[in-house]
């Protein structure tokens, strides 16, 4: 990549050259798919798989049901703790400046 790119900011150029990302390009890939509603599209399709496979794994539509809640709850879960790690990170960095 030209150190030279017109959409790069310089010294997050440098760092892609080094071989590595800034925090703050990191925080924005996460933050991109974080946003709602692709998030839960995307958490739907995960919960259909699962349920999908526990399916065939049990033979139980039940057992496959059951597994499929568990699985949407520590998802959402997962989700909320996201968030409030966007949070923490957007107030530590408001914090700095």
């Amino acid at each position: 990549m030209p150190s030279s790119a017109p959409h790069i900011p310089k010294i997050l150029n440098r760092g892609i050259e080094r071989g590595f990302k800034s925090d703050t390009t990191k925080l924005a890939r996460f933050t991109a798919m974080m946003r709602a509603p692709g998030v839960y599209v995307r958490m739907l399709l995960v919960v259909a798989a699962f349920c999908l496979f526990c399916y065939f794994h049990y033979h139980s539509v039940t057992t496959a049901l059951y597994y499929g809640l568990i699985c949407l709850v520590l998802m959402q879960v997962g989700y909320v703790g996201g968030v409030f790690y966007l949070i923490w990170q957007e107030s530590a960095h408001r914090g700095r400046k």
